[in-house]
């Protein structure tokens, strides 16, 4: 057990009368003090663990956002991938002898009967 300094036992003998169980006021107010600083600092824990809480849930809703945004990309690719593969049959039995018909020939084709007046009406019939 450690012995108390002169000073220290001064200091105690000026501000508290142990026997007596009586405080020093400044002494009483300096434990309050104290109190005050430790609720706080415990207040400040609390709201810096809901801040870091609130963050967490963020970059969660962020991560889920994310992979979100990514499984609406790979399914509208998968959506245009199976239309291609389906219309390419399609267009194929319609066009006379296509397969020896180059890309360029077929867009030209597919170009000049879009601008007729048949195919514009029937599209807005079909729309």
């Amino acid at each position: 057990m450690r012995t108390r300094s002169q000073q220290e036992q001064n200091y105690i003998k000026e501000h508290a009368n142990y026997e007596t169980g009586v405080w020093h006021e400044s002494q009483f107010n300096f434990y309050n003090w104290i109190n005050r600083i430790i609720k706080l600092y415990n207040k400040i824990n609390l709201k810096k663990t809901k801040i870091e809480d609130t963050e967490e849930r963020l970059r969660q809703l962020k991560n889920q956002e994310k992979k979100i945004l990514k499984q609406d990309i790979i399914k509208r690719r998968k959506e245009r991938t199976h239309r291609l593969i389906t219309r390419r049959p399609i267009l194929e039995s319609l066009i006379e002898n296509a397969e020896e018909l180059t890309d360029e020939e077929i867009k030209i084709l597919l170009e000049e009967a879009t601008k007729t007046k048949e195919f514009k009406e029937t599209l807005r019939i079909i729309r």
